[in-house]
């Protein structure tokens, strides 16, 4: 799991490059946490399964930026 973290805090960080992406991420944040004080977990559940399912896009975005910080495959 501390891998898995190390990785997505490493992406988090990258991507703070992107004036745009820190705002959508902060308002995506308040959605799910006003969905949490709703106390509608469906909701909850949705919102943050769609805000996760953005992460392979950020990696590209940040792979297309810095090509030379990623190993070939």
């Amino acid at each position: 799991m501390e891998t898995v973290k190390a990785v997505m805090d490493r992406v988090r960080y990258l991507d703070l490059t992107r004036e745009l992406t820190m705002e959508q991420v902060l308002v995506e944040h308040q959605t799910i946490i006003d969905a949490l004080a709703d106390k509608n977990a469906h909701l909850a559940r949705t919102l943050l399964q769609q805000h996760l399912t953005d992460y392979p896009q950020v990696i590209e975005s940040i792979r297309q930026r810095y090509p030379d910080w990623f190993a070939e495959q």
